[in-house]
């Protein structure tokens, strides 16, 4: 991990335009500091606290801490800077720590000469690319199988284990009882800026549809996509997400880890739906907070109030 000084951690507030203002300077001579969770505090780190959370500060030393609001009885050997957002600002920094995948494509990958590859795109280790589309700035980290008809968004990056395009088992019986598979005829379109983490699957529309995938997504580990299935842009799918096939999930939502979305359902924008819940039947309201077996609304307006576990919800300018 990186160290900072209080003048490269003023530069990177610079480079991202985050007007700041320095409240307690003590001790900067020479220190460096790491970026560190105040569930895991330690001398010399950078932090982020909200609100007058004094008693949390009173904890840390020789540290760098991001506060919305002047602080009280803070150990006096911290560096204090109010910032408009201290999370957004620590995130921020967090970044100056993302490993750099040089454009490269591993030697063990193995590309179809009908692939349309970009600019600037990383292909990790033992990779196949079918008869696709990779846009640019894709960086695919290592056993990722991108199937025919698939296209990835530019600067979108995919985790290990993660398989695109996978045809679907939809199915019918014969006079005898025989299964008769229908043939996954379709694609898939994964937007821009999304992150697909490990051991995820997308299946391929079936007949002429297309599985949809929103720009700015965002999927946790061993997430499963049904055939046909939209996500708007912005949503956040949490670990063992499953949506079946050709649902349709609203921009912004966040669907809590091991959920369910069954098949032909919908789901309307910046809406929540909790661990563990199996959403059975359409909900189209906006911003609503759905949980339990079957799901069902537990509040109608979730832009008030931050749910815990739950990033806080967009709010436009336009939403009340």
């Amino acid at each position: 991990m990186n160290k900072y000084s209080l003048k490269s951690i003023e530069s990177i507030l610079d480079k991202n335009n985050i007007s700041f203002d320095v409240l307690t300077e003590v001790g900067v001579d020479g220190n460096m500091y790491s970026l560190a969770s105040i569930k895991s505090p330690i001398e010399f780190g950078i932090y982020y606290l909200m609100g007058s959370a004094t008693s949390v500060a009173q904890q840390l030393s020789h540290s760098v801490i991001f506060v919305d609001s002047e602080l009280i009885n803070v150990e006096k050997s911290n560096i204090i800077i109010q910032v408009e957002d201290p999370k957004l600002t620590h995130y921020l920094i967090s970044q100056e720590e993302e490993t750099v995948f040089e454009p490269s494509v591993h030697p063990t990958a193995i590309i179809s000469p009908d692939s349309e590859i970009g600019e600037g795109v990383y292909i990790g280790p033992y990779c196949i690319i079918d008869k696709a589309r990779i846009g640019d700035g894709v960086r695919l980290l290592g056993l990722v199988h991108i199937y025919d008809d698939s296209i990835i968004g530019s600067h979108t990056t995919i985790e290990s284990n993660s398989s695109i395009g996978v045809r679907g088992m939809a199915w019918t019986y014969d006079k005898e009882g025989r299964r008769v598979l229908q043939a996954q005829l379709g694609g898939v379109r994964v937007g821009e800026n999304c992150y697909l983490g490990s051991d995820i699957s997308i299946v391929r529309g079936s007949i002429n549809e297309d599985t949809q995938i929103g720009d700015y997504t965002v999927m946790a580990h061993g997430s499963k996509i049904g055939h046909g299935a939209i996500l708007g842009a912005y949503t956040h799918l949490a670990n063992n997400v499953s949506v079946a096939g050709n649902a349709v999930i609203g921009e912004r939502c966040f669907l809590g880890s091991g959920s369910v979305i069954s098949s032909n359902i919908r789901m309307g924008l910046g809406c929540v739906l909790g661990a563990g819940a199996v959403l059975t039947k359409n909900f189209d309201g906006n911003y609503l907070t759905l949980a339990g077996v079957p799901a069902k609304i537990i509040s109608h307006n979730n832009l008030k109030g931050k749910m815990k576990g739950v990033p806080s919800t967009f709010k436009r300018n336009n939403d009340e």
